[in-house]
């Protein structure tokens, strides 16, 4: 639902600026976020976790990362593997 997907985006916003880690606010289903490193590591990293986050270096964003919304499950396990990733 659309309420699923908002409440997915506000998680994501409060836990990356707890993490301190840079991202543009969307009006889809996903968060663009700047892990401030090679993304291709840090999405093989988290993939190595389950976690499927896209690249987008084709748009010439080498340090940023697609992550879209999910399940509550699924958005709280996004953000643990990239917490560990990113520590």
């Amino acid at each position: 639902s659309q309420q699923a997907v908002w409440n997915g985006l506000d998680y994501f916003c409060k836990e990356l600026s707890a993490l301190g880690v840079p991202f543009i606010p969307s009006q889809g289903n996903f968060v663009l976020l700047d892990v401030q490193r090679d993304a291709t590591e840090v999405f093989q990293q988290c993939l190595r976790q389950g976690v499927i986050l896209r690249t987008v270096k084709e748009y010439g964003l080498p340090t940023h990362l697609r992550m879209s919304v999910g399940l509550e499950d699924e958005n709280k396990w996004a953000i643990q593997a990239l917490t560990h990733t990113l520590q």
